[in-house]
C-alpha cells in the first residue's frame, strides 16, 4: 500500500492506493490549512479504510514545481514519515501528475500550466498516445510516462515563462491542445485568442493534481526500483525562494557597505 501526499499547489489532497485499486482519497482545498490539515488528514484516511500507518509499503509526494511553501510541507511530511516507518519514497513532478490526470487522444498534445509568482507560469508540453499501440504503456520509460489507462510523452522540459513566452513556443501544428492546472482560467483569454478552438480547458473538476494519479504513478515507479530515502528526496523548486534570494541580496549590500553580515549599523563608529 502508497500513500500519496499532495501539497504543492493551491489545492492538494492525499490518497492511499493498493495493487491496483484506489482506497481512498481526501481532498485539502485550502491553501492557507494545508500545513494544519495534512496530517489529521492523513490520519482521518487511514481511519477511514481501516489501514495502519505499519501497513504502508511506501510514499509518494509531489516535489513541485508550484509553490515554494507548499512544497516543504509536502517533501517534509513525506520525510518524516518515511524516516520513522522506514519506508521508501518517491518524488513526482506535478506537472506529470498534471498530464496524466487528462485524458486525451491519441495525437492530442497536453500543456500543464501551474501559476508562478511575477505573472509566471510553470509549463510543459506532453503528447497523447495511443495505448493499444505502445506495448511499454503499462510501465513507462524515459519521458515515457503512463498508467494501465492512458500513456503520455514529455516533449518539453520544465519551463518557466510568462504566459506570451509559452503561446510562442507552442508548435504550430493542426490538433488541439488540452490546458488543465491553475494557471488557465487567468490566461485563457491569450491562450484561446492565439489558438483559437484548437485551445481546450480541461474541466475544473480535473484542472488540479490528483493524490489518487500520484498515488498509482508513485506505486508503478516503486515497482520499477525508482524510490529513494528519507535522506535523499529533494523538492524541485525550479528557481530560488524569493526568501534566499533576498536574504542574499542582504548580505551581499552590508558586504558592500564595510559591514559584517547581520551587523546592525547604529553600531558603527
Amino acid at each position: 500500500m502508497i500513500l500519496a501526499i499532495d501539497t504543492s499547489t493551491s489545492s492538494g489532497g492525499v490518497a492511499l492506493f493498493e495493487d491496483d485499486n484506489l482506497l481512498g482519497e481526501h481532498f485539502i482545498s485550502v491553501f492557507q490549512a494545508r500545513s494544519e490539515r495534512l496530517i489529521p488528514d492523513c490520519v482521518a484516511l487511514f481511519d477511514a479504510v481501516d489501514r495502519d500507518l505499519e501497513d504502508l509499503a511506501g510514499i509518494a509526494v509531489t516535489i513541485g514545481p508550484g509553490s515554494y511553501t507548499g512544497v516543504r510541507i509536502g517533501v517534509t511530511a513525506a520525510k518524516v514519515l518515511g524516516y520513522i516507518l522506514k519506508c521508501p519514497l518517491v518524488g513526482i513532478s506535478t506537472i506529470d501528475v498534471l498530464a496524466l490526470g487528462v485524458r486525451a487522444l491519441a495525437g492530442e498534445k497536453i500543456c500543464p500550466i501551474i501559476a508562478a509568482k511575477r505573472g509566471n507560469v510553470y509549463w510543459a508540453l506532453y503528447d497523447a498516445q495511443d495505448v493499444s499501440a505502445n506495448g511499454s504503456c503499462d510501465i513507462g520509460l524515459g519521458d515515457l510516462l503512463a498508467l494501465p489507462d492512458r500513456c503520455v510523452i514529455k516533449t518539453t522540459d520544465i519551463r518557466i515563462s510568462n504566459i506570451d513566452e509559452l503561446l510562442r513556443n507552442l508548435p504550430d501544428i493542426p490538433g488541439n491542445i488540452l490546458f488543465t492546472g491553475d494557471g488557465v482560467s487567468d490566461n485563457w483569454q491569450k491562450i484561446r485568442a492565439h489558438l483559437g478552438r484548437r485551445a481546450i480547458k480541461v474541466s475544473g473538476t480535473y484542472r488540479k493534481p490528483r493524490a489518487a494519479i500520484l498515488a498509482e504513478l508513485g506505486l508503478l515507479r516503486m515497482k520499477r526500483g525508482e524510490a529513494t530515502d528519507a535522506f535523499h528526496l529533494e523538492p524541485y523548486y525550479h528557481r530560488r525562494p524569493d526568501a534566499e534570494v533576498k536574504w542574499e541580496a542582504k548580505i551581499s549590500g552590508q558586504r558592500a557597505c564595510g559591514r559584517a553580515p547581520g551587523e546592525d549599523p547604529r553600531h558603527e563608529g
